[in-house]
């Protein structure tokens, strides 16, 4: 029940030390996954246990200066391999670092990954990461393995990403949805405006 989930979190304010920047349902379905971030030493996912609205650690990401500001931009789970991907947002002084860090089932960190992207990320069928930016080429394919990216123009300043159950992509931008098919490297409108369904 969202509206019971939404009411769990609500109650769980003071157990979370800084603002909730990401959120995703974590492999078995059971729980969410929380992300953080702010000027502290460190940050990590909590995770909220959705029948008893218990918080907990679930991992810890990054660990620098207090005075730097690190943001979990996104989580996703590989609904296939129960993978986790994270992507950071590092900006400090002049640093403006965008990384997508890569853990395997059991949580062990895997690779750590600078990309192009900073606004949202999923895992594809293909087993690899798709990473939403901004302007230009603003979708980014990633090799979970590698770190190596192919870019894609579907349109400027995604907001948002996530997966369908067709493994498409579905793209959020200001005033409207595009879907992104990784199979054809096709891009088609879904929803524009006002409009309140698929064409």
């Amino acid at each position: 029940d969202p509206c019971a989930v939404s009411y769990t979190m609500a109650q769980l304010g003071p157990d979370m030390t800084t603002n909730v920047h990401a959120i995703a349902l974590d492999a078995a379905g059971t729980g969410l996954l929380v992300g953080e971030g702010g000027n502290f030493a460190s940050i990590e996912i909590k995770r909220l246990e959705i029948a008893t609205g218990i918080l907990s650690p679930y991992l810890d990401v990054w660990t620098g200066p207090e005075s730097g500001q690190c943001l979990i931009r996104d989580i996703d789970v590989d609904p296939t391999s129960g993978d986790l991907a994270v992507l950071l947002w590092h900006n400090e002084g002049g640093a403006n670092d965008k990384w997508l860090q890569i853990y395997d089932s059991g949580l062990a960190l895997q690779n750590t990954w600078d990309v192009s992207g900073r606004n949202g990320c999923a895992w594809g069928l293909d087993g690899n990461v798709y990473v939403a930016g901004e302007g230009g080429d603003n979708l980014y394919q990633v090799d979970p393995d590698t770190g190596a990216e192919t870019s894609y123009v579907v349109g400027a300043n995604l907001l948002g990403i996530a997966l369908d159950s067709n493994g498409k992509l579905l793209l959020g931008q200001y005033g409207k949805i595009n879907i992104f098919d990784p199979v054809t490297d096709t891009v088609s409108m879904w929803l524009n405006g006002r409009d309140v369904g698929p064409e």
